[in-house]
C-alpha cells in the first residue's frame, strides 16, 4: 500500500463517521480525534504515568490502538518510539503527523527528516487551533500566547496501527510528551522515566490485551 496522505485521511473520515462496535469484543471502536471517550476506551488496559497522563491500549481484528490522555489539560504533542525486533521508529503527532525509521546512533531530532503528513498504515489525531480566533487577536496585537487562547480542547492523542504493517504486540515503546505552546514550567514526561532514547533495555514492553 502506497503511503498516501489520502489513506490518512480516508481512515481519519473511516473513524469519525463511525465508531462501530467491534465483532470480536462488541466494544466501541475509537474514533481517532482527540477526544478519549469513556465507553470507547473502557475495555482498555491502562498504564498511568505519573499524575498527568494515562496510556490507554487495545485492540481488535485488524487494529491496535493506543491513547495518551493528559490529565493536566494543557497543550502537548508526543513523540513514540517503537522497536519492533530490529527496526526503530518515530511516530510524531503534534500539529501535523509523520513517521521516520531511523538507525544506528547518529540520529536526532532534525536527522532523518521526518515524512509529514506521508504516514504508513496508522494514524492519529492532530492538535487544532480556531484560526478565526487565532487572526483576530494577532490583529489586535494580543501581547498574550496566542496559541494557548487559540487551541481547541482536546484529551490527548489517539492512535490507530493496522496489524497488516505493525506487529506491536511484541515491541518496546518509549513515549516523550512535551509542552507545545511555549507555557512557563511545563515539564516534559518521558516514559520510561529513566529510559534512554538510544538505549532500549529499559524501554517499556508493549502489551495489548
Amino acid at each position: 500500500m502506497k503511503n498516501l496522505n489520502l489513506l490518512t485521511l480516508l481512515l481519519f473520515l473511516f473513524n469519525s463517521c463511525t465508531g462501530q462496535k467491534t465483532a470480536s469484543n462488541n466494544q466501541m471502536t475509537p474514533m481517532i480525534n482527540g477526544v478519549i471517550e469513556t465507553n470507547e476506551w473502557n475495555n482498555a488496559s491502562n498504564i498511568p504515568i505519573q499524575d498527568k497522563f494515562e496510556i490507554l491500549l487495545k485492540q481488535d481484528e485488524h487494529y491496535y490502538y493506543m491513547a495518551v490522555k493528559n490529565k493536566t489539560a494543557l497543550p502537548f504533542y508526543v513523540d513514540l518510539f517503537l522497536l519492533i525486533n530490529d527496526s526503530l521508529f518515530n511516530i510524531h503527532s503534534s500539529s501535523q503527523i509523520g513517521e521516520r525509521k531511523l538507525s544506528g546512533i547518529d540520529w536526532n531530532d532534525e536527522i532523518p527528516i521526518s515524512n509529514w503528513g506521508y504516514v504508513n498504515d496508522w494514524i492519529a489525531n492532530t492538535v487544532l487551533f480556531d484560526r478565526r480566533k487565532f487572526k483576530k487577536l494577532r490583529e489586535e496585537k494580543y501581547e498574550g500566547n496566542i496559541s494557548l487562547q487559540t487551541v481547541i480542547p482536546y484529551d490527548g492523542f489517539e492512535f490507530q496501527f493496522s496489524k497488516k504493517t505493525w506487529a506491536l504486540n511484541k515491541s518496546k515503546f518509549r513515549i516523550e510528551m512535551r509542552n507545545m505552546v511555549g507555557i512557563e514550567d511545563y515539564e516534559e514526561t518521558i516514559f520510561p522515566e529513566n529510559s534512554d532514547r538510544k538505549n532500549h533495555d529499559n524501554w517499556h514492553d508493549l502489551k495489548f490485551d
